[in-house]
């Protein structure tokens, strides 16, 4: 069964819920309609628990929207983690993406023995080499005067 408050899955014999501690009744809950023509009587809600413990409609309503709002606080708490752990995979992107626009250059197979960086307009890409900076001034390529300023 599931707690009415917080709405978590507990033992079916529980007195008390395991994760917030309220009370639990146990036996069907069942409207009352009886006493509902008398004079100033108010509609109620009984249960035919051990405890006979009396629900108004209003206290009913009041525990299903507590389960509700616990389940959506959960489910919120759920997707801010998610967030957090997108952005830090974000973060570690942009790092990696910041240590290859520094440190590594493309050297087209073009014969003219200049390396650009990733988007160049004069870079063709149809066959390349991928070298660091010092490799590719090692073997004579020059820096293009469009990219890598």
């Amino acid at each position: 069964m599931n707690c009415l408050k917080c709405g978590q899955l507990i033992p079916d014999d529980s007195d008390f819920c395991q994760y917030c501690g309220s009370r639990i009744t146990t036996g069907k809950i069942a409207l009352q309609y009886d006493d509902l023509e008398e004079e100033g009587s108010e509609e109620s809600i009984a249960s035919t628990s051990e405890q006979d413990h009396v629900f108004s409609p209003q206290e009913t309503a009041i525990s299903l929207q507590e389960a509700k709002i616990s389940m959506q606080e959960r489910e919120k708490e759920e997707l801010e983690n998610a967030a957090d752990e997108a952005i830090r995979q974000l973060h570690t992107c942009i790092a990696k993406l910041r240590f290859y626009d520094k440190n590594v250059v493309i050297v087209p197979d073009d014969g003219k023995l200049l390396y650009h960086k990733y988007g160049c307009e004069e870079l063709d890409l149809s066959s390349f080499w991928i070298y660091n900076t010092k490799l590719a001034e090692a073997n004579s390529y020059k820096p293009c005067d469009n990219c890598c300023k």
